[in-house]
C-alpha cells in the first residue's frame, strides 16, 4: 500500500464526519462520487465527496428516498453500496450515519485494491446481495503489510450486516490520522 491510499482514506473520512457533524448523510458514497484534487503544495490528490443529490438532514423516521442509478443493462449500480438494511426495507428506512459507514467501508475496500471497475459484489445479482450478506459473505480484503493491518480491521468494523454493529465516522478518522501520521496519539 502507498502513502496516498491513507491520504485519501482520511481525508474522505474527514469529510463525512464533517457531513455527521452537521447532521447531514451522503446515501451515496461510492468511488464514483468522489474527486481527486492535485494539491500543489502537499504534492498529493486531495479527495472531495461530491454529489450530494440523495444527500439528506438526519431525522430519522421521517425522510426516504430512492436514486435510480442504471447502467445500460438496467442494473441500480448504486445499490451495491446500499446499507444491508436499506436493501431489505424498500417501503420505509431511516437515514442514520451508520449508512454511510457501510458504503465508506466498500469505498475503502476499493482504494485497498485499487482496481479499475472493481465493483463490490460484482458476481452477486443485486436481488440476492442482502441474503448473501446475511450468511457473512463479505468482499476479499487484500493481503495488508504488517503496517496497514488496521486497514483491515477497520474495514471489517464498517460494513458489519446491523447498523448498530458498525464503528463511528469518529473511529474512521481516527483510525485514518493514527495511520496517516504513523503514531498512536490523535
Amino acid at each position: 500500500m502507498d502513502i496516498q491510499f491513507n491520504i485519501l482514506a482520511w481525508g474522505i473520512s474527514i469529510g463525512v464526519k464533517y457531513l455527521h457533524n452537521q447532521k447531514i448523510v451522503h446515501l451515496d458514497l461510492r468511488s464514483e462520487n468522489i474527486l481527486l484534487k492535485y494539491d500543489e503544495k502537499e504534492k498529493t490528490l486531495m479527495p472531495k465527496i461530491s454529489n450530494f443529490l440523495w444527500s439528506r438532514e438526519i431525522y430519522p423516521g421521517k425522510t426516504s428516498a430512492y436514486p435510480i442509478i442504471t447502467l445500460s443493462s438496467g442494473e441500480e449500480v448504486w445499490k451495491r453500496w446500499y446499507d444491508p438494511d436499506r436493501l431489505r426495507n424498500k417501503k420505509r428506512y431511516d437515514f442514520l450515519p451508520p449508512s454511510d459507514i457501510y458504503s465508506l467501508g466498500l469505498l475503502f475496500w476499493e482504494i485497498a485494491w485499487c482496481k479499475p471497475k472493481n465493483l463490490p459484489f460484482k458476481d452477486v445479482p443485486i436481488k440476492n446481495l442482502y441474503n448473501h450478506l446475511t450468511y457473512n459473505n463479505y468482499e476479499k480484503l487484500p493481503e495488508f503489510p504488517d503496517e496497514y493491518q488496521c486497514w483491515g480491521f477497520l474495514i471489517n468494523g464498517m460494513w458489519k450486516l446491523k447498523a448498530e454493529d458498525r464503528c463511528n465516522i469518529m473511529t474512521v478518522e481516527l483510525s485514518m490520522r493514527k495511520l496517516f501520521k504513523g503514531t498512536d496519539s490523535p
